[in-house]
């Protein structure tokens, strides 16, 4: 998505808007009758995806790879690096005004899921060609952290079902389809490069090892479309009540950002340097409790 997606911004509508003016936003209804209802869905969320990569034009050739030992040091172009993610079960939250249309039913959403996000596994560095960075042979040495904190998800999304009333006596199938805006939100995106020569502490480096440090600790953001598969059993607690079970599939895209580094040895040319970070498209199982009530009988 482009970058004025990111304008219209999810975050602020999730803070604004509760139940209440999900409700208001219904037309007038009179206490005799009415075909739309209101609702609260609550459960577990699993995902799969959100595989990590990025790039930077970095044009620093640090101590640890091939292109240090070179004279004269060959000019560099850039970094790539990728990580495989872990994602654990988190929560699913949907708050949902509809109306019914005999059997049909459409419906907007404001929902939240979160789960947290950790580095499974580092994958690949390689040069912004895709060249190998290959090693020196320098006794100096980087110590390298990385981590990832939460992902969340918050969206405003519309759906459409269709409703089997007269499959089971007392319980009610239904199956559906939506689409929606979301803002994803990843925080504690997390890197430090320490470098060191414990081999051999008196050497002398020109620059200092301590030129090549670097550092960021930042939450990344994007606005992405996010396409849903539904399908649930709903059971009448009252003629004005529901409560159910649903299973929900769901699809975000690629979440791309920028980010700006804290400590950066390309700051000595460049204050403003910035990664570009991707994160892959991920997919989420969501099994929720859901309730519904009939507004104005």
């Amino acid at each position: 998505m482009t970058r004025c997606l990111q304008a219209f911004n999810l975050k602020r509508i999730w803070s604004g808007v509760t139940l209440s003016a999900l409700l208001s936003a219904a037309p007038c209804v009179t206490a005799q009758a009415s075909d739309w209802y209101a609702g609260l869905s609550l459960g577990a969320n699993q995902v799969s995806g959100a595989d990590h990569s990025g790039w930077n034009s970095d044009a620093v050739c640090y101590p640890g790879f091939a292109c240090f030992n070179q004279d004269p040091v060959p000019a560099i172009d850039g970094y790539r690096w990728r990580y495989a993610s872990d994602l654990d079960t988190g929560y699913a939250l949907k708050l949902h005004l509809g109306r019914e249309f005999g059997r049909f039913r459409l419906e907007a959403a404001l929902a939240e899921r979160k789960n947290d996000l950790s580095h499974a596994q580092f994958l690949s560095l390689t040069h912004l060609d895709g060249s190998p960075v290959g090693s020196s042979t320098s006794t100096a040495s980087s110590q390298v952290m990385s981590g990832l904190g939460d992902y969340r998800v918050r969206e405003l999304s519309v759906s459409a079902y269709l409703d089997f009333p007269d499959a089971f006596e007392s319980i009610t199938p239904y199956v559906g389809v939506g689409i929606g805006l979301a803002e994803i939100e990843i925080s504690n995106v997390f890197f430090s490069d320490v470098y060191s020569d414990p081999t051999n502490p008196n050497a002398m480096y020109d620059p200092p090892l301590s030129f090549y440090n670097g550092h960021q600790d930042e939450d990344l953001s994007d606005v992405v479309l996010g396409t849903h598969l539904h399908a649930g059993i709903d059971h009448p607690l009252s003629n004005r009540t529901t409560i159910g079970l649903q299973v929900i599939w769901t699809r975000y895209g690629k979440m791309r950002d920028e980010g700006r580094y804290s400590v950066h040895p390309m700051h000595s040319i460049d204050p403003d340097f910035a990664s570009h970070t991707e994160f892959d498209a991920t997919k989420h199982i969501s099994l929720v409790i859901s309730w519904r009530r009939m507004l104005g009988r």
